[in-house]
């Protein structure tokens, strides 16, 4: 590879974490994959430098922070069949999620949080409600309780124990923290050791 600039940002694992998806029953994800004939396009499986010449070409350099995915999920990794995509869209594109049709528009749960932030609406409290047999229309119509307290951070709403989910800090440290007046931001994401004088 040497100084060649086509092969930055590619990762020879990530390369064969796709094959092994597709192929090794052994693999965790082998059922949303190989078990569903999911393939990887021979010349790819076989050759790393022919996979990346071949992306490189077709959909050019790996944007940072970027992931690769299927434009169509009942399609294997083949040529006009993959895309750059954030790590967001590549969730939203998973087979296992719900998608919620509502008022002409169909979304996941994810996507209608950030569509309808100003009614406070979370990802898993739009989940929650739709598991619990609420119809779209009531989902999105019926108000957020006042008992439960969403916090935006960078733009997206989620609730104390949802941001305690994802940033692994306990949601009884994150509720302390914004009584002592912390905001939202360091309240979740700071230190987990981390104590207040």
């Amino acid at each position: 590879m040497g100084g060649d600039n086509k092969y930055r940002g590619f990762s020879r694992s990530t390369w064969k974490q796709m094959i092994r998806r597709c192929t090794d029953p052994n693999c965790p994800d082998f059922k949303w994959y190989g078990e569903r004939g999911i393939s990887v396009y021979k010349l790819w499986r076989e050759d790393f430098r022919a996979f990346v010449d071949d992306l490189y070409s077709e959909i050019g350099e790996r944007p940072p922070g970027m992931q690769l995915d299927r434009k169509d999920n009942s399609k294997g990794y083949e040529p006009g069949n993959v895309r750059w995509v954030t790590s967001k869209t590549n969730n939203n594109n998973r087979r296992s999620n719900k998608l919620i049709t509502w008022r002409g528009h169909t979304r996941t749960a994810s996507e209608w949080s950030d569509h309808l932030q100003i009614k406070g609406l979370t990802r898993q409290q739009i989940a929650n409600r739709i598991n619990r047999g609420w119809s779209p229309e009531k989902v999105f119509t019926t108000p957020v309780s006042s008992r439960v307290r969403i916090l935006y951070i960078r733009g997206i709403g989620r609730s104390v124990t949802e941001w305690a989910g994802i940033s692994k800090v306990k949601r009884t440290t994150i509720s302390e923290r914004l009584r002592k007046g912390m905001a939202p931001e360091f309240a979740v994401f700071g230190p987990k050791g981390f104590r207040e004088e």
